[in-house]
Parts: C-alpha cells; sequence; structure tokens
C-alpha cells in the first residue's frame, strides 16, 4: 500500500489552548524516565476555543485565569504550582486542497473534530530559510509514514541537505500532489521502531521498503 501525497494550505483560523508544565533540570531519580511523572516532568493540556490567527497569536491570559489546567493530564495528582510554566498555544488550521478538509500540524496536541496531518500531506514551509526552498521558491516538506505505522512525524525536508550529503531533485507541482524526487528517502535510524526508507514517486510514497 502506497501513501497518496496532497497539498495542504494555512488557513486565517488557529485553535487556542493552555498548557502547563514542569520538568526536572538534573537527572531523574533511581533511573526513572526524564520525561515521565516519575522522572520529574509533568503536563496539562486544555483547548479553549478557535478563532482569528492573528488575533489568537496576540493573546495575553492571566495566569489566574481559571481556564489554565489545575493538574498533570497523566492522573499522578501532581498539582501544578505558580513557578511552574504557563504556556500559551495557537495551532494553526491548515486546509487539505484535495478534500477542504482540516488539518494540524502537530501530532501530539489536536483540537476537537481536527486530526492531526497524516502521511502524505506536503506544504510549503514559509518559515524555512531560502536554502530550503526549491526553484520554484516552496520550502516542501512531506509528511513520511513509520516504519512501525504509529502516528508520524517524519516530516521530510525535500528541498534541504540530506544528512550523507547532497541534495533531492523534485519534479512536478507540489500544489497538485503529483511530486516525484530522487533519491530515495531514509528518515529515523535505521533499525529504529519509527524509522522510514521509502520514494516519492508520482505523488505516492512506498511504504517502508526496509
Amino acid at each position: 500500500m502506497g501513501w497518496p501525497t496532497f497539498w495542504m494550505e494555512p488557513t486565517e483560523r488557529a485553535a487556542f489552548g493552555l498548557r502547563r508544565y514542569v520538568r526536572r533540570t538534573g537527572p531523574a531519580p533511581d533511573g526513572q524516565p526524564l520525561m515521565s511523572c516519575a522522572g520529574g516532568f509533568h503536563s496539562a493540556f486544555a483547548w479553549v476555543d478557535e478563532g482569528s490567527r492573528e488575533i489568537t497569536n496576540r493573546r495575553d491570559v492571566p495566569h489566574d485565569d481559571p481556564r489554565w489546567p489545575a493538574h498533570c493530564d497523566e492522573g499522578c495528582g501532581y498539582a501544578f504550582t505558580p513557578d511552574d510554566y504557563y504556556q500559551q498555544w495557537s495551532e494553526t488550521l491548515w486546509r487539505r486542497a484535495d478534500t477542504g478538509e482540516m488539518r494540524v500540524l502537530h501530532w501530539k496536541y489536536t483540537p476537537p473534530g481536527v486530526p492531526t496531518a497524516e502521511p502524505g500531506a506536503m506544504w510549503d514551509a514559509t518559515w524555512m530559510p531560502d536554502e530550503y526552498r526549491g526553484p520554484d521558491g516552496i520550502a516542501l516538506l512531506v509528511r513520511c509514514p513509520r516504519g512501525d505505522g504509529q502516528i508520524s512525524t517524519n516530516d521530510w525536508t525535500v528541498d534541504g541537505a540530506a544528512t550523507g550529503g547532497g541534495r533531492w531533485t523534485r519534479t512536478g507541482d507540489p500544489r497538485t500532489g503529483a511530486v516525484t524526487a530522487e533519491p530515495s528517502i531514509s528518515i529515523g535510524n535505521p533499525g529504529s521502531p519509527g524509522h522510514y526508507h521509502g520514494w516519492l514517486r508520482n505523488g505516492e510514497l512506498t511504504d517502508h521498503i526496509g
């Protein structure tokens, strides 16, 4: 089974959320994973609403607002203190050109009813520097699958330099989804669960070929 590619455009809408978290700065106790409750990491997130991206990015929610999460999401009972981190979160909504459906780029914090972009999603990363742009001016990112089939964060910078040196050559218009790139793609460490090795040919990512 392959993964057909599709183009996404950012909308002027964004989902807005509030996050509290705390993390230990030194070694975790008794060999516990550092990014875990036992290791001293606690986090909680709450979506608030959706609105104009421009207005959402300028919000300033006071720390005494009751919408801030009070306890860790993992059910460990940890209660956040005023000294723990406060983070306002604005997540741009992207529209699939083929279906009109909404997607977000983040894989963990997804607004109600709006899933994360799946493998095959392509978009112009306008925030990337010029050395990541192709001849058409697009800084093309493609979300690739994982070899283990889990939710993917394998975002491939098609017009950037390859880890092993050199660059990919792409043909076709990304906005139509029909892109071919040479040579093959390898993301992640070979042998790791999330590693992906495959091809992008005529608008389709191949399955993981090992």
